[in-house]
């Protein structure tokens, strides 16, 4: 097998299994709430009712999950389990939230969109560095290393 094909396979199985959707029996949703983020606060409305990226801490090894809700979702949409334990950098400008994370010598780089309502994963990075986040009117630019060949990978999110 070519490694071209071992990494889509690789990259197949990951977008599986971070669109899964969740029963609430198999959903767990951590009580430890390490960070909160939300596209728009809207008058009256409680933030348990508003589109949110909530990051919790869970289970033994206490890993970190990103769970992102639409409006008045009682479960999350998209959960991710980052196997990390420490968030390095987050940033929500408009429609687009980056979460870095790390958990050892490398960072893992997460971008959440929110599409009509909805969240969902738009990009996810493993780099050694981290990664540069630079918020302009309009969009949110991303500078980091790509950590097979060492050059600067450069990505570009519209957040209106």
């Amino acid at each position: 097998m070519h490694p071209q094909s071992v990494m889509l396979v690789f990259m197949l199985g990951i977008t599986f299994c971070m669109n899964t959707a969740f029963t609430q029996a198999q959903l767990e949703i951590c009580p430890d709430l390490v960070s909160l983020l939300v596209p728009q606060l809207i008058f009256r409305a409680q933030v348990a009712e508003l589109p949110r990226i909530e990051v919790r801490r869970c289970g033994s090894n206490e890993s970190l999950k990103i769970m992102c809700w639409s409006r008045n979702a009682r479960d999350p949409d998209l959960v991710v389990d980052t196997t990390d334990f420490t968030i390095v950098q987050s940033v929500m400008s408009g429609r687009i939230a980056v979460i870095e994370t790390t958990g050892g010598p490398r960072n893992r780089l997460f971008v959440i969109e929110y599409n009509s309502g909805g969240p969902k994963l738009a990009m996810k990075h493993v780099s050694k560095t981290q990664a540069e986040i630079e918020a302009r009117y309009g969009e949110l630019r991303i500078s980091v290393e790509d950590s097979g060949t060492g050059k600067i990978k450069r990505f570009k999110f519209s957040t209106r």
